[in-house]
């Protein structure tokens, strides 16, 4: 569980950077699917901090279990859904952009997974 706090830095700084670099370097223009992607990015890389910090403080295994399993769909999530459509920015084909579905796919489970903790949490021991 000590990986979701260090991910959630990398992906928080590396979604500034990308930013930057597409508004700056990149011709300025961040609209439609990039904007879209910048703003999952960041948005999903705060979510990742929460939880990291959220991890730190749990009592039960049970608890963290979930917690892990939601923070490794969030960040595959960031990766496969933002990385696509950079690619596809990047490249300006659309074929990356078929990947885009399962990283939303991949986000929504990442919710789900965080609301399954009051079920995790019945009969848990504390560690």
């Amino acid at each position: 569980m000590k990986w979701i706090l260090p991910l959630a830095a990398v992906l928080g700084c590396l979604s500034v950077a990308l930013a930057a670099y597409f508004r700056h370097a990149g011709g300025g223009d961040v609209s439609g699917s990039l904007d879209i992607a910048l703003r999952y990015h960041q948005l999903y890389s705060i979510v990742l901090l929460v939880l990291g910090l959220a991890v730190l403080h749990m009592d039960h295994a049970a608890w963290r279990k979930v917690m892990a399993v939601s923070a490794a769909l969030f960040s595959a999530g960031i990766i496969i859904f933002s990385g696509s459509l950079y690619i596809a920015h990047l490249t300006g084909s659309n074929q990356y952009g078929m990947a885009t579905p399962l990283g939303g796919v991949m986000l929504m489970a990442g919710w789900l997974a965080a609301g399954f903790l009051p079920f995790a949490s019945r009969g848990a021991k504390s560690v």
